[in-house]
């Protein structure tokens, strides 16, 4: 089963289609001047996180065969969960969209985005704050925003898990400020609420958005005292004897 069945389903509700709209303008807003060769994305079929990037090779990820049906991309590419079928370092930038909360294991499928991102390469994640009015209605009504989604990963987790990855974070926001009221009406009434939640609530946004660089580390730097250290003197005078001689 697919993990973004049911997300394509909500996506149709008043509440869904009005987080998409979000979510799409801050894709097309923050991606737009993201450079390089390669970009892939994995996220909720009718979001197309990668719409205004120039980059010219764009690859969306899907985890069945029925998510391709949905899918009106031909660069779509069928992968597993666990294994990405991508060579390592080649990946310049990497979408994950509301992904990691609906994987069956988010750490290992981070463990892969790493390995396929090049040094510097940018990683973008967007997901629910478990910390918000919206989380709040969750808890107090046993329910699921959305039917499948019950772990909602807090900031704090993914920044431990993208030290110990060797992702560095450089950037985040947050954003969707109204309450989870799936009416037009009332989305339309309480747009004031999104201009409002930034300034005076700004971390309980519904929403968050982080971004990541890996870091690059094929370069052991040798520090000032090291220089003037007799073993490091007669290592380096050993190796230049033999570039010289050879």
């Amino acid at each position: 089963m697919d993990v973004f069945e049911n997300w394509d389903c909500w996506i149709n509700s008043p509440l869904g289609s009005w987080l998409l709209k979000q979510e799409q303008y801050w894709m097309d807003q923050n991606l737009e001047d993201v450079f390089g060769y390669n970009a892939l994305q994995i996220g909720p079929s009718k979001l197309d996180c990668l719409r205004s990037n120039r980059i010219q090779c764009k690859v969306r990820i899907c985890f069945s065969a029925e998510a391709l049906t949905r899918v009106d991309d031909v660069n779509t590419l069928l992968a597993s969960q666990e294994n990405l079928p991508i060579q390592s370092q080649t990946v310049d930038l990497f979408v994950l969209s509301h992904v990691l909360e609906a994987v069956n294991n988010p750490h290992q499928l981070l463990r892969e985005v790493e390995r396929v991102l090049i040094p510097e390469g940018k990683l973008i994640i967007c997901g629910f704050n478990p910390v918000s009015l919206w989380a709040i209605k969750k808890n107090l009504n046993k329910i699921e925003l959305v039917d499948g989604v019950k772990t909602w990963i807090s900031i704090g987790r993914l920044k431990d898990w993208c030290e110990l990855l060797d992702l560095k974070i450089v950037g985040g926001q947050y954003s969707s400020y109204l309450p989870p009221l799936n009416s037009e009406k009332w989305i339309k009434r309480l747009q004031w609420m999104e201009s409002a939640g930034a300034r005076w609530w700004p971390t309980a946004g519904a929403v968050y958005y982080l971004t990541a660089i890996k870091r690059n580390s094929c370069l052991n730097l040798v520090g000032p005292k090291k220089w003037h250290s007799p073993k490091f003197k007669k290592h380096t005078v050993a190796s230049l004897g033999k570039i010289i001689s050879g």
